[in-house]
């Protein structure tokens, strides 16, 4: 049980050991309607993607109070070079919270080089693979978009860079404190990015890594393998609004309890067992 939680209204409010985290993956926005079809885990409302970042947001800001928050990629929807004005608009709904909202750079991001390199203007970062601390806990996000040499792979060739691997290797030597990583793709195999395995490998030999979270499939998930627990977050893409998806964790550094409580139609978890 995680100590120093109190439960309102499915929310987990802090009174001390605890940090929170917000978590939304796959909000897609792009101003067109969707056909609607039942059972469609791809997407089937697009349009609202930006009001369902503004009721994100707000609710992280009234209710969970988080210390950081995440986008876990694929913001927009790309199309034809309309892109960056697509993630303007949601960025503008992401700028209202209340703590630093981080990046994971996801395929629908950017359509080619220019566009990523204003993706990374826009997010105030050099690469899109980068680590910071936050109240004792170390953050790190990965980019499954890259050549070996770190240009571009392209919208849909999914790879970690040398460049980044050695990187992560370093980062993770030179980390002592509890490490969460967030990323776009999945990694329990290599069937979403190509070298994945060695990620997940190289977190599970990392004793202080605590969990890695994604996006991407649009699809729930829980895996734990090589040591490393992984979560996949749902599309907020799918929920039909009002409805928005999304993930309030709390990770007590006393304990190591880990609490993932889902919003629309995001399961809930504790130390990894679906909870009610």
């Amino acid at each position: 049980m995680i100590t120093g939680i109190t439960r309102i209204r499915g929310k987990n409010y802090y009174t001390n050991n605890c940090v929170k985290i917000g978590l939304i993956a796959d909000v897609h926005y792009a101003p067109w309607d969707d056909i609607y079809e039942p059972g469609n885990v791809y997407w089937r409302d697009r349009k609202n993607g930006y009001l369902k970042a503004r009721d994100f947001v707000s609710d992280m800001n009234s209710n969970f109070i988080p210390d950081v928050v995440f986008s876990l990629g694929d913001a927009v929807a790309s199309n034809g070079g309309m892109t960056t004005e697509y993630f303007k608009t949601v960025k503008d709904e992401f700028d209202k919270s209340n703590c630093n909202v981080y990046y994971a750079m996801g395929n629908h991001d950017a359509e080619s080089s220019a566009e990523r390199d204003i993706f990374l203007s826009m997010t105030g970062r050099e690469k899109a693979y980068y680590s910071f601390d936050k109240n004792d806990l170390h953050f790190i996000v990965l980019d499954s978009l890259l050549n070996n040499d770190d240009s571009f792979s392209g919208k849909n060739a999914y790879h970690y860079s040398t460049l980044e691997i050695a990187w992560l290797q370093n980062d993770l030597a030179n980390n002592t404190l509890p490490t969460f990583v967030i990323g776009h793709c999945r990694i329990n195999d290599n069937t979403e990015c190509d070298n994945a395995s060695t990620i997940r490998t190289m977190l599970g030999n990392d004793n202080n890594v605590v969990a890695y979270f994604c996006g991407h499939s649009h699809m729930i998930s829980r895996y734990y393998n090589n040591d490393v627990d992984q979560y996949g977050i749902w599309a907020s893409c799918v929920d039909l609004y009002p409805n928005t998806a999304y993930a309030s964790v709390t990770y007590n550094k006393a304990t190591g309890d880990l609490r993932v409580d889902g919003s629309g139609y995001q399961k809930s978890f504790l130390n990894g067992v679906e909870i009610t």
